[in-house]
């Protein structure tokens, strides 16, 4: 009796949650079966036209311009109860605003963009997102046991062997290392693949010294890791154009993937369903995929899977098993990382006798800090005391991911107070009032070092991963199949592109000024 109590409880909930698809008619309700104390329940087939699989930026953008044209048609299934996958945002108390919210936010995945990533500033205005023009004042920066404000004070103190003044074009010193990294890169880059890491073909190229420099004084350091030279250089290549002051959105980044998914479904009219995993994607016949979900079992003839890698290593099937085995997809290497953001009961960033008032971002080689920003001295998050304490993705991840596994914050809090502290040694640091933390085990995307493909040959599988399919069946879209180191974000709007104009035949103009493409972003140039 108990265990019928118990299913009927579960039907009624169930039934009430789906109460619009029912009135859709489009599913039905199977089983609920009793026996021996367990009971079972079978939910909902489902057959859609077109479906997304992922609500994350690509899959989003997907939505929001298929639904124009599809409307109904179209299905989207995320495994999160939210949408913008990795461009999540959070407010004071913990909750995820919804599109169009004013709430002031904490951004705990992505949070800028370039003024020279045209593409994503034209959908941000199309959006109607609004975003202000920041523009980096003091860094405080700890290597070698010193403090430095500035990358060519750093250099001429410590680095007394290399060039540390600005060269004829303004480029400080480390850009005008990587310059020299990216000059071999386009005169020989066959040469890059003999190499074991970047930091390998760093030394070979500029000396260890300079190496290492490079290494201080740069706020990301899975560089320095086992990935692909070939690939990080392609990246560089790219980043190297996106120079100068940097777009935030009010906010926040989550605002583009929230307001397309809104567009896609209120308007419309596409059909959106959270918390559900994808579980396996098989073929049935030659036109038919067949995928389950956590309550779902959906049929399908044009599939867009906007899942990034990291999120395909549990996926069963003979899709899952056949992208999970292609050598395309086991080069790519995804980058974990943490962030921690912090509120204060006061700015005391702001007492600092030593370094001044202005410092708005700080990084070491020599403690877990890694990376720190201070938000509120953007003047729009003026009033939230906030930082965001703690970037990392180097040597410390596996630390920081302990601390936050913890069941209290208190050995955590005591980390960063102990890192904070060592740098900012003029000021008595606060208890924060609230802590955030979020870890990304695949924030973004890289190649395997012993991999011999390029980034671009990468994103061209995606478009048609599975030669036995027609175009117009299937693709991946994520920007970890358009690997793109400074704007993930980005990559992933690009792939949704790509994919569209090859999987649906659309047309889209192309976008000038795009600096991260050299000038111009054409989308049916890279089909």
């Amino acid at each position: 009796m108990h265990n019928r109590k118990t299913c009927i409880y579960f039907l009624i909930v169930f039934i009430q949650i789906k109460l619009v698809d029912l009135q859709k008619k489009r599913y039905f309700l199977s089983l609920c079966f009793v026996h021996h104390k367990m009971f079972t329940l079978i939910f909902y087939s489902l057959s859609c036209p077109i479906v997304i699989l992922g609500a994350g930026i690509g899959g989003a953008h997907s939505a929001y311009r298929l639904s124009s044209i599809f409307n109904t048609k179209i299905c989207i299934f995320d495994r999160n109860n939210y949408v913008g996958g990795r461009t999540y945002d959070r407010d004071y108390n913990g909750n995820v605003p919804e599109a169009y919210s004013n709430t002031s936010i904490s951004a705990q995945g992505a949070q800028r963009f370039f003024p020279g990533q045209a593409v994503i500033k034209q959908l941000a205005d199309e959006l109607n997102i609004s975003y202000s023009l920041y523009k980096y004042q003091t860094s405080l920066i700890k290597a070698r046991g010193k403090f430095f404000t500035s990358i060519n004070q750093m250099c001429s103190t410590s680095y007394t062997n290399l060039t540390c003044t600005n060269d004829a074009n303004g480029l400080n010193a480390n850009a005008q290392l990587w310059k020299k990294l990216l000059d071999e890169y386009l005169r020989n880059s066959s040469n890059l693949y003999n190499f074991a890491d970047f930091s390998s073909f760093s030394r070979a190229m500029i000396g260890d010294e300079a190496t290492n420099f490079l290494r201080d004084s740069d706020i990301s350091r899975t560089a320095y890791g086992n990935i692909n030279v070939y690939s990080l250089m392609e990246s560089m290549y790219e980043e190297l154009n996106l120079t100068g002051p940097l777009y935030y959105p009010h906010q926040g980044m989550s605002q583009l993937a929230k307001r397309m998914m809104y567009i896609a479904v209120k308007f419309n009219h596409a059909q959106l369903y959270l918390n559900e995993e994808v579980l396996s994607i098989n073929e049935r016949n030659t036109d038919i995929f067949t995928i389950e979900t956590t309550r779902y079992n959906i049929s399908t003839k044009q599939l867009i899977a906007a899942i990034d890698p990291l999120g395909w290593q549990n996926i069963k099937g003979s899709i899952g098993r056949d992208i999970q085995s292609n050598i395309h997809f086991q080069s790519i290497l995804p980058i974990k990382v943490v962030t921690i953001q912090c509120y204060w009961p006061r700015q005391w960033w702001e007492e600092s006798s030593m370094f001044g008032r202005n410092i708005d971002r700080a990084w070491t080689t020599q403690n877990c800090i890694s990376y720190l920003q201070i938000i509120s001295q953007r003047p729009e998050q003026r009033h939230q005391n906030l930082t965001r304490t703690v970037y990392d993705d180097g040597l410390c991840v596996e630390m920081w991911s302990s601390l936050i596994a913890r069941s209290s914050q208190d050995n955590l809090i005591e980390e960063i107070l102990r890192g904070l502290q060592s740098i900012f040694i003029d000021v008595q640091i606060p208890r924060p009032t609230k802590v955030f933390t979020q870890i990304w085990p695949a924030a973004w995307y890289a190649q395997k070092s012993n991999s011999k493909l390029t980034n671009k040959q990468i994103m061209s599988w995606a478009v048609r991963p599975l030669k036995r399919l027609s175009k117009h069946q299937f693709s991946l879209v994520s920007d970890g199949f358009n690997i793109d180191r400074t704007g993930w974000t980005e990559g992933a709007v690009k792939s949704s592109l790509i994919s569209l104009v090859s999987q649906f035949d659309l047309k889209f103009n192309c976008v000038e000024n795009d600096a991260s493409s050299g000038g111009k972003f054409c989308a049916s140039e890279y089909i």
